[in-house]
């Protein structure tokens, strides 16, 4: 089991970039599609992050909170005594994290 490195392109480079104010362009406009909200005839504009978000949720709602075959392995692991990060790889991810909750509570 590896801890991955800072990446600043990696994960970090994707949340600066969301963060970013983007500007709408005309052709952006019409990239969003209309979704019908039942029998009314109101109809909602979804973007297509937005439509990527629900997506993404409804996959989230599949996977099990806890990953038996992680904890396996993290078990088997401890008990032969195997290192499971370096410490340059535990530095890194409470580098990440600690700058992932700086960026959140900004």
């Amino acid at each position: 089991m590896t801890i991955p490195s800072l990446d600043p392109t990696g994960e970090l480079g994707r949340l600066f970039s969301t963060l970013q104010p983007k500007a709408i362009t005309p052709n952006d406009q019409h990239q969003s599609n209309q979704v019908s909200t039942g029998s009314t005839d109101d109809n909602v504009a979804l973007s297509t992050f937005a439509q990527e978000v629900r997506d993404l949720t409804k996959q989230g709602l599949h996977v099990p909170d806890t990953r038996h075959d992680r904890v396996h392995a993290v078990r088997e692991a401890l008990q032969g005594q195997q290192t499971l990060a370096s410490s340059g790889q535990v530095a890194d991810a409470l580098s990440r994290d600690t700058i992932l909750n700086a960026l959140a509570l900004s």
